[in-house]
C-alpha cells in the first residue's frame, strides 16, 4: 500500500515579502503612500517590465527582478481609488511626472514604488492635486467599466456546485459585494445591474461559491477577482492576491493567477460586481 506523505506548512517565497508602493505626488514623504500590493507576478521570458527603465534612483530599483505587480492591476486600483480616472491617470517615476511609465496593461512593473499622477487641467499642468477616495462607501460605481471587462472570456462551467477558484465542492456563498455594503449598493441603484435585486442580499448576480477558507480570505479583502491576458492573448478573470499577511499567504501561494471558472448554473460571473 501506498502513503501518502506528511502535509506540512508551506514556507513562503521570499518575494512574498516584497511590495511595490503607489505614492501620491502632492503630499510630503511619509504621508505619501496610498497603497501596496506584494509582488507574486512571475517575470517569464516573453514578458514585458520596466526592469531595464533608469529613473535615475538606483535604489528604487528592486534588483534583478523575478516577481513584480501586473501593471493594468495596479494601474486599474489606483484609477479607482483616484475617484475612477479610467483613461486619465498613469504612474510615473518621478514627483513631477516628466518620465511617465510606458508598459502594456498586461507588462510587469518591477520597480519599487512609482508616483500616480491625474491630470486635473486640459494641459497637465497639475497632474498632483487630486482627491483620494478614503474607503469604499465614498466610492461611486463608474458609469461605464474599464475596457478589461468587455473583453472577458467565457471558461468552462462546472457541473455541479463548486468553488469558483479551487473546484472543491465544500463551499459557502459569498457575495461580491459584502452583505454590509447594503446602503451602497442602493445608493449606487446596483439593482440596474442585478436582474432588479433591490437589495445586496437578495441579487442572485452578487452570489459566487467559495472554499470556506477563501471564502473568510475574500471577507478580508485579501483578494480580487480582475482580468489579465493569457500567452494567447485572451482575455480571463483571474484572482489576484492585494495581501500575503494574515494567513492569506498559503491562499496566494496556491491560487494567486488562478483562472475562475463560470459559476454552475451560469454561464459567467456579472463582470459590473467583481
Amino acid at each position: 500500500m501506498r502513503l501518502q506523505d506528511v502535509c506540512l506548512s508551506q514556507t513562503l517565497p521570499s518575494h512574498f515579502h516584497s511590495q511595490i508602493s503607489i505614492w501620491h505626488p502632492g503630499y510630503i514623504r511619509g504621508e505619501d503612500t496610498m497603497l501596496s500590493l506584494p509582488c507574486l507576478d512571475e517575470v517569464g521570458p516573453a514578458d514585458e517590465t520596466d526592469e531595464e527603465v533608469d529613473d535615475g534612483k538606483r535604489e528604487a530599483r528592486l534588483g534583478q527582478a523575478s516577481y513584480g505587480v501586473h501593471f493594468g492591476t495596479m494601474l486599474l486600483a489606483c484609477q479607482v481609488v483616484a475617484g475612477n480616472s479610467f483613461g486619465t491617470a498613469y504612474l510615473s517615476y518621478d514627483r513631477r511626472g516628466n518620465h511617465k511609465v510606458q508598459l502594456a496593461p498586461h507588462g510587469i512593473l518591477t520597480h519599487n514604488h512609482y508616483f500616480l499622477h491625474v491630470p486635473q487641467s486640459a494641459d497637465d499642468s497639475d497632474t498632483t492635486s487630486y482627491a483620494v477616495t478614503p474607503n469604499f462607501q465614498e466610492w461611486r460605481f463608474p458609469e461605464a467599466l474599464p475596457t478589461p471587462w468587455h473583453s472577458i472570456g467565457i471558461t468552462p462551467r462546472d457541473t455541479k456546485p463548486s468553488c469558483i477558484i479551487s473546484g472543491r465542492t465544500k463551499t459557502e456563498k459569498a457575495h461580491l459585494i459584502p452583505q454590509s455594503q447594503d446602503k451602497w449598493y442602493t445608493d449606487n441603484a446596483m439593482c440596474d445591474y442585478s436582474q432588479d435585486a433591490h437589495s445586496v442580499y437578495n441579487s442572485v448576480d452578487n452570489v459566487v461559491q467559495l472554499r470556506v477558507d477563501l471564502h473568510r480570505i475574500f471577507d478580508d479583502r485579501a483578494f480580487a477577482l480582475v482580468p489579465k491576458v493569457d500567452a494567447e492573448g485572451r482575455q480571463h478573470t483571474v484572482v489576484h492576491f492585494f495581501s500575503t499577511t494574515n494567513n492569506a499567504g498559503d491562499a496566494a501561494f496556491w491560487h494567486h493567477n488562478q483562472k475562475v471558472h463560470s459559476l454552475w448554473h451560469r454561464s459567467s460571473c456579472l463582470p459590473d460586481l467583481l
